[in-house]
């Protein structure tokens, strides 16, 4: 029979001790007595039979625990993958698994959370594109029947309506694709000059056609990103802050450069209520002041991911001039 891995280390370990022990002897008969030596090399040879029989008692003991542990473990992690989100990792077992343990309890949380999350956007989905959806079937039944009349105005609405809609698949979309992990960014030198007179030129006749009046400043730099998705981040922080300006109010637009990392701020006149500044960059949150604006909602989502698909971030603030400022920033500056 051919011993184990692990039993044969007892015999290969008294082996190496036992020649250890001859050589030894042998050296020693030179210089002691022969009952001294006799009786030293016993006691030796006896100290280490001992130990090494301790010693591979507890490896076979420790590896019984970690083989214990191992399938414990391997237990959990399936039901884990299979869908359980109550799986206690919690473990009294040797110091490596307790870091494996904590991983798989912070991967249970994550999958939790992102689960539950997905579950409330698909019924945001459905419940924000029921609305136009709902509108425009109950204009066309009632013109269909005779109720309604056709009129200018009622195609206007149903336009308006189909109008809405697009803009939301529109943003899903988007919002999808940005969010793929394997998403490659179509990166290449820009001129600060150049966004700031493309943002202007797009927003400007909007302004002035609802008496808003847009102010813009910028330092001269080139930095490197996509050009499509940061114009879209930044369009989307201007219109909604002129979505929330009025008549006569000043919206200020700036991009600057400080140490290596540009800074897009727009400003507008407003407030928004402190408990609501961390949530407005969810998905289709909507606060108690924007319950009737028209948009998918996913505005500011798409802006933010945007920024931190080019490692950089956008907070939203209130400042003590009774304005609120959106503020992106993103690294990979050359001046």
């Amino acid at each position: 029979m051919i011993p184990s891995k692990h039993g044969s280390l007892p015999l290969l370990l008294t082996a190496m001790f036992s020649l250890i022990l001859v050589v030894s002897g042998a050296f020693l008969l030179l210089y002691f007595p022969r009952p001294l030596i006799a009786i030293a090399i016993v006691l030796l040879t006896a100290v280490t039979t001992v130990s090494v029989l301790m010693v591979h008692r507890n490896t076979r003991k420790k590896m019984e625990a970690l083989s214990q542990a191992t399938r414990a473990l391997s237990m959990k992690l399936t039901a884990l993958a299979n869908g359980d989100r109550e799986v206690s990792f919690y473990t009294k077992n040797p110091s490596e698994f307790n870091e494996i343990a904590q991983a798989a309890e912070l991967l249970q949380y994550e999958l939790d959370k992102n689960e539950r999350e997905r579950v409330r956007w698909s019924q945001d989905i459905t419940h924000d594109l029921r609305t136009p959806v709902t509108a425009m079937k109950i204009q066309l039944e009632g013109m269909r029947d005779g109720v309604l009349a056709p009129s200018e105005d009622r195609y206007r609405l149903l336009f308006k309506e189909i109008n809405e809609l697009e803009i939301m698949l529109s943003d899903f979309s988007l919002l999808n694709r940005i969010e793929t992990p394997d998403l490659v960014l179509q990166k290449e030198w820009l001129s600060s000059e150049e966004i700031i007179k493309t943002l202007y030129e797009r927003f400007n006749i909007q302004a002035d056609k609802e008496g808003i009046n847009l102010i813009v400043r910028w330092d001269k730099f080139y930095f490197k990103a996509d050009s499509s998705l940061f114009l879209r981040a930044a369009s989307n922080l201007i219109q909604n802050a002129l979505s929330y300006s009025s008549s006569g109010a000043e919206v200020h637009l700036s991009f600057r450069l400080y140490d290596n990392m540009i800074q897009l701020t727009v400003e507008n006149p407003g407030n928004i209520p402190e408990e609501e500044l961390p949530l407005l960059f969810q998905r289709l949150y909507r606060g108690e002041s924007s319950r009737t604006t028209s948009g998918s909602g996913l505005g500011l989502t798409i802006a933010k991911s945007i920024a931190q698909l080019h490692q950089g971030d956008i907070q939203a603030m209130n400042s003590n001039r009774g304005t609120t400022l959106f503020i992106m920033t993103i690294n990979m500056v050359i001046s």
